[in-house]
């Protein structure tokens, strides 16, 4: 399976793929494991929030990234369990 195909596919896999061999931070070391975990995490939490909004990964936008994130610090900063589910 190439690349692309890979991210349209199986996103989770095609990211951890991503972090665990290519991605690298501000000083261009690689991430720690429990960095990559958390990263996972977020990711995750994404990717559940474009399915409930009928969203692909490959053709949300900025408005659809802008509402991830403001829902998320709702989330948190209420204490009270994400609206995806989870």
């Amino acid at each position: 399976m190439n690349e692309s195909h890979l991210w349209t596919a199986e996103p989770r896999t095609a990211y951890l793929q991503w972090q665990t061999t290519e991605a690298a931070g501000a000083d261009r070391r690689r991430f720690s494991q429990r960095s990559i975990v958390q990263h996972k995490a977020m990711f995750d939490r994404f990717l559940r929030h474009l399915v409930t909004r009928g969203v692909a990964l490959a053709t949300f936008g900025p408005s659809t990234l802008s509402h991830s994130l403001t829902t998320s610090k709702t989330v948190v900063r209420q204490g009270r369990p994400c609206p995806c589910g989870r």
